[in-house]
């Protein structure tokens, strides 16, 4: 699901399946949430990249309400001060993702929160609330 591999004070995150970020599952957001914070706190670590296996970063889904748990542990998790998205936005280290083919739903939102994106020529990124397009008018 996911791994992180820290070789020579850069710490490497893989996501295997972004989808599950777009269906806020809760296991994958509690696990990349604890990837984040443990590589953040690392002394060792110096950089954070952040990147996802297969052609697409995170392809358009459908988005579907929390599985395995409630809508208040879904945001708690993803949205909350210790969630995903607030972990990768105030990592204590400079967070570098790398975007190949389509990003959006999750991944858009997770590119908006890293310091740099380093995108393939055939990259592209859709707006984080796709469908909500009056959601993009606050970013």
């Amino acid at each position: 699901m996911i791994t992180t591999r820290i070789r020579d004070g850069i710490a490497v995150i893989t996501l295997a399946d972004t989808r599950r970020l777009s269906r806020y599952d809760l296991q994958a957001g509690r696990a990349f949430s604890d990837a984040l914070q443990s590589a953040g706190d690392d002394d060792a670590v110096r950089a954070i990249v952040l990147l996802a296996e297969g052609k697409d970063f995170c392809a358009p889904v459908p988005v579907v309400a929390a599985a395995g748990g409630g809508h208040a542990e879904a945001q708690a998790i993803y949205g909350g001060a210790n969630g995903v998205y607030q972990s990768l936005a105030y990592a204590r280290k400079p967070v570098i993702m790398g975007v190949q083919g389509r990003c959006a739903g999750a991944g858009s939102a997770l590119a908006l929160c890293a310091d740099f994106l380093v995108m393939g020529r055939s990259a592209s990124i859709r707006p984080p609330f796709a469908a909500i397009p009056e959601a993009s008018f606050t970013l």
